[in-house]
């Protein structure tokens, strides 16, 4: 079933929980850490960790969206909310244990930190020497500043769309492969005359859904590619002209409804045909 309803964000729900997991796991068997010899470095090996992780089979975070989206940002289930926060504590942890122990147990992580910066009178010194040398005595005049200022953004009080918003959701979009299959095959039971046409039949289809070439699996990359999409910019569309057909007659030739019409007007053209 398809719903049109309100959300706060068309955001694709993401749960890095398996990533995370395996992060921990190269963490718990390889210190990212090590110190250089004169002390005045910490070097840290991020690459070695990213290049175990990334030979290891991680579920990506996506999920059943990966065919649907590209990219997402962190937009979590509540199911998986708390989950993200205790395992990123944990790998907080596990850093933390693998720097003090290369640092030794006389040494906090405090103290080690401060040590690796200067102090300011350190860089005092001619300007026009080589180095992170600075005049900071020298006083310079007829200096000027500004004050950087945005202009406020407007209430929105005069725009004819305020308050406005339309979701589109499209149900079961992320099992149309499984059902698309279900479908075909039906269809070959239906409609075949003899034992021998159904076991044919089948075997055809088995061999579409091995090849990632085939038509069946383009029908399904167009559907989640492009399909949807069109869709959802169609009823977009449509959503305009809706508001538009409930103007009030006495406000057709206002400037915002003038603008609105050509606003749909634009959308149609770039909208393929119909």
């Amino acid at each position: 079933m398809n719903l049109l309803r309100l959300d706060d964000s068309d955001l694709v729900p993401v749960d890095y929980g398996d990533l995370l997991d395996k992060i921990l796991e190269v963490l718990q068997s390889k210190n990212p850490f090590n110190i250089s010899d004169d002390r005045r470095r910490l070097i840290v090996d991020i690459d070695a960790i990213a290049a175990d992780v990334a030979k290891m089979q991680v579920r990506t975070p996506l999920g059943s969206f990966e065919r649907q989206a590209d990219a997402a940002t962190v937009n979590f289930p509540p199911e998986v909310e708390e989950l993200f926060g205790s395992q990123i504590t944990q790998i907080q942890q596990c850093l933390r244990q693998q720097l003090e122990s290369i640092l030794g147990q006389n040494v906090a992580i405090e103290k080690f930190v401060n040590s690796l910066t200067s102090l300011l009178d350190s860089f005092k010194g001619n300007g026009s020497q080589l180095g992170f040398k600075y005049d900071f005595d020298k006083k310079h005049y007829n200096l000027q500043k500004k004050k950087l200022t945005l202009e406020p953004l407007g209430t929105g009080s005069d725009s004819l769309l305020k308050f406005h918003k339309v979701t589109i959701s499209v149900g079961n979009a992320n099992i149309f492969q499984q059902e698309l299959q279900e479908g075909l095959k039906n269809y070959i039971d239906e409609k075949a005359q003899t034992e021998d046409d159904n076991d044919e039949l089948n075997r055809l289809l088995q061999e579409m859904l091995s090849d990632e070439t085939s038509s069946f699996h383009r029908l399904v990359r167009i559907v989640d590619k492009e399909t949807l999409g069109q869709l959802k910019k169609e009823a977009k569309i449509t959503y305009l002209e809706y508001i538009l057909a409930n103007v009030s007659p006495d406000k057709a030739n206002d400037r915002g409804c003038i603008y609105l019409k050509d606003l749909i007007r634009r959308l149609r053209l770039i909208l393929p045909s119909r």
